[in-house]
């Protein structure tokens, strides 16, 4: 009698293995999105925080604030005439965690919550609402993005 497998133990094995290993695949590529999602709300409440002490300072919000990789969140932050900052909200702003994304993070300042007509240069100081959005991966619900000035995400953040 010979020792060992037969063909049909082998191919049965192989399969479950294939099985198996598609199924983590699938799981796996799930828990990334998810991951990343998480790190896209804690940065926008990050965000978020740091505009609540702008705020608290200044009495309004920024009518621009630049959301790329090194950019900073300090007292000059949409004020095109202060050269010298006194004082820096968030040293690095947060930045989508996919590399190359094509939807980052968006920010949009508004006049209140009800006029949303888009802060400018021209009614500088008078910003007393934002929005920030991103675009989640696997969004829960389905909340769009809503600001005056071009913005996109499905998940929105705003003040208290």
């Amino acid at each position: 009698k010979f020792k060992g497998f037969s063909l049909v133990e082998l191919m049965v094995v192989i399969a479950i293995i294939g099985v198996v290993s598609a199924v983590a695949a699938s799981s796996i590529s799930v828990i990334q999105k998810n991951s990343r999602d998480a790190q896209r709300v804690s940065d926008l409440n990050t965000l978020k925080v740091a505009l609540q002490q702008y705020y608290a300072d200044k009495q309004y919000y920024p009518n621009t604030l630049t959301l790329t990789a090194g950019a900073q969140l300090d007292s000059c932050t949409g004020d095109s005439g202060c050269t010298n900052p006194t004082k820096i909200y968030l040293r690095n702003t947060p930045v989508d965690p996919v590399q190359g994304t094509t939807t980052p993070y968006t920010y949009c300042s508004m006049r209140t919550a009800t006029n949303t007509a888009s802060c400018d240069v021209a009614n500088f100081g008078q910003c007393h609402y934002f929005s920030l959005c991103a675009t989640r991966e696997n969004p829960s619900g389905t909340t769009t993005c809503s600001c005056a000035a071009p913005a996109t995400g499905n998940t929105q953040v705003n003040p208290l």
